[in-house]
């Protein structure tokens, strides 16, 4: 948690919020979010979510609800299609929970609905449940697989089942059979409950729509004769694990609180059972997942096709990975490094030309909309991509269906039949490529920002200034800011890479890299005038010596070195007929020449002049 003044980094200019009032940076922590609504500088913070997981639980009756919030002190309500989610953290985990009701289809429904929005890690189904065998009240039973018992024909000679039944998935069963052998998860427990010893059991969960109060009912019978390894007997966990299995790879799984037994449903339920087993059921449940590794994480599967084929994965959700892995995949964040938007575009385009990572996508032929394009999804030759890159802005922020190949010098509907949209990756290629060649460079640890109160320094007004501000969680105290490239030409004598200096060292007289601790500024001068001639601008390098060049429209290029890695920015200064001054700045990968400024980013496109801060 790194703790900043939101309205203050705004206004200086250090980020730039977005239509969610959410604004992005980049920390040595990680990727992280802000918000707007922080009224001061120790309230607002910045927090990293470069490690946060995401966790789905449904529950079906009040009660079971209570208990899943007890261990989401914090939560807060949030509206999905009109259906309420009460959504907090729990360790690193980012936990949705909604109550569904009674019965397989709501669950079902509720179930792919959750998935869709959050693209959960994992899923589950938490509650109580009535005891066929060898459980007893307040045992919790982890199921292995879940059956769908009413399924079946309808026969002059009876009704003859068909077995349908829905696995758990492997991570929580390996895991159940930790719990079974240990007793720390209790510390879980609520307090304020008591009941006798409580014991975890694997095993096979019955679903139907039927709540069953008596070992001698025709349904009891028949799950003792066609399911007899059952341990409980629900109502939603059939029609949850199918929600679940038709948005693989979320890995799922059902746990249940005994809350009653067949016979005596009726006076268990009084004594408080329910309460007691909502609470177990949701004790195991949190335990799991503070256990659950992140290698346990499931690859996502291939989105069509046999089994032998690679698997395949949305470029939306590889935004995600690239994310977590360090990249700065927003197109308005403000930190300076290597590891920008624009770089990754590059480096991933490249890897398509390599063969690193196999493409697919739907060929572009109408935009007749999502819902009646029929075209299949195809292998893109890595050919395609040595004439068609990725658009920036499309890959930051658009759905998956919306990201195209692209050429940048021709319109979009000018290229169909020979682009790509709604683009997937080989799944295993590209977590190699995130952690080899496509691994993201260290964040320099600084922010840049646009000093507008540019203070005179003894009789001369500079130009322009830039903020430097160490973001970092480390004191550096060796930054150097250069002047690498610079648009028109570049006065005789004047050196480059021209060394700059900040305001206090120029009105001190000193020179050298300088200090800057965690959270400090620095204002750095880029150029200057004096006091007579408007029209005139001019450079003072370290030795107070003057550069002198009319005062036009300039395009410069700062490197900045000494912090956690280097940073680069490009300045543009535009000007109007009164010589009044209009400047922005932008951050750009370390390699970015004024070239590419004129013409075409190789792999990219063009790039605009202004489209950072300003």
């Amino acid at each position: 948690m790194v703790s900043v003044g939101v309205q203050w980094l705004v206004s200086t200019g250090y980020v730039e919020m977005n239509n969610d009032q959410t604004a992005v940076i980049l920390t040595e922590s990680g990727y992280g979010k802000i918000t707007g609504n922080e009224p001061d500088a120790e309230s607002a913070s910045l927090t990293a979510v470069s490690n946060t997981r995401r966790a789905v639980i449904l529950v079906a009756l009040e009660v079971e609800t209570r208990a899943v919030l007890r261990h989401l002190p914090d939560w807060k309500d949030d509206v999905v299609r009109d259906t309420v989610f009460y959504r907090g953290r729990f360790e690193n985990w980012d936990v949705a929970v909604a109550e569904v009701g009674a019965g397989n289809y709501p669950a079902a429904v509720i179930a792919e609905r959750a998935i869709a929005h959050y693209k959960p890690e994992v899923a589950l189904f938490v509650g109580v449940a009535g005891g066929v065998k060898d459980v007893e009240l307040g045992d919790i039973v982890i199921g292995t697989k879940v059956y769908g018992y009413e399924t079946g024909k309808e026969t002059a000679q009876g009704f003859r089942t068909r077995p349908n039944s829905s696995v758990a998935s492997h991570a929580f069963e390996q895991r159940g059979r930790v719990l079974r052998q240990r007793s720390d998860w209790t510390a879980r427990l609520n307090p304020l409950l008591t009941s006798s010893e409580k014991r975890v059991h694997l095993g096979p969960i019955a679903a139907g729509e039927k709540v069953i109060a008596s070992t001698q009912g025709q349904v009891a019978q028949f799950l003792s004769e066609h399911y007899g390894d059952t341990l409980a007997v629900e109502m939603e966990g059939r029609g949850f694990l199918e929600g679940v299995h038709v948005n693989a790879p979320v890995q799922g799984c059902v746990i249940r609180g005994i809350s009653g037994l067949l016979e005596g449903k009726s006076s268990s339920d009084a004594k408080g059972w329910q309460e007691i087993a909502a609470d177990a059921a949701s004790a195991v449940a949190f335990e799991i997942l503070a256990t659950l590794k992140p290698e346990d994480r499931p690859i996502p599967a291939d989105s069509g096709g046999s089994s032998s084929q690679p698997r395949r994965v949305p470029i939306t959700e590889f935004r995600d990975w690239a994310a977590e892995a360090g990249w700065c995949m927003d197109a308005h964040a403000a930190p300076m490094g290597d590891n920008d938007l624009w770089t990754f575009t590059k480096r991933l385009r490249q890897a398509a030309v390599d063969g690193d990572i196999q493409f697919s996508g739907k060929r572009y032929l109408s935009d007749y909309g999502k819902e009646l394009d029929s075209e299949p999804l195809t292998r893109i030759p890595s050919q395609h991509f040595e004439e068609f890159s990725f658009d920036v802005v499309q890959l930051a922020q658009a759905e998956n269906y919306d990201i195209f190949t692209y050429r940048p010098d021709e319109l979009q509907r000018g290229l169909r039949g020979r682009i790509f949209r709604d683009l997937y990756l080989d799944a295993t290629q590209a977590r190699a490529w995130l952690g080899n060649a496509g691994k993201a460079p260290a964040s320099a640890g600084v922010a840049v920002r646009l000093n507008t109160v540019n203070a005179r320094i003894d009789d001369d007004s500079p130009v322009c200034s830039l903020g430097i501000q160490n973001i970092s969680a480390n004191d550096f105290s060796g930054y150097l800011v250069q002047i690498v490239e610079l648009s028109g030409t570049v006065p005789d004598g004047m050196p480059m890479p021209f060394v700059l200096r900040t305001d206090r060292q120029i009105r001190a007289g000193t020179r050298d890299r300088f200090l800057l601790s965690k959270g400090q500024e620095a204002i750095v001068p880029l150029i200057f005038r004096g006091p007579v001639r408007a029209n005139e601008w001019f450079f003072i390098d370290e030795g107070g010596n003057k550069y002198f060049v009319p005062a036009d429209s300039t395009k410069i290029i700062v490197h900045i070195f000494g912090g956690a890695g280097p940073g680069a920015a490009l300045v543009f200064i535009d000007l109007d007929a009164g010589w009044n001054v209009f400047p922005s700045v932008k951050t750009v990968a370390s390699d970015h020449t004024l070239e590419m400024e004129r013409g075409l980013v190789p792999g990219i496109g063009p790039v605009a002049d202004m489209p950072g801060s300003t």
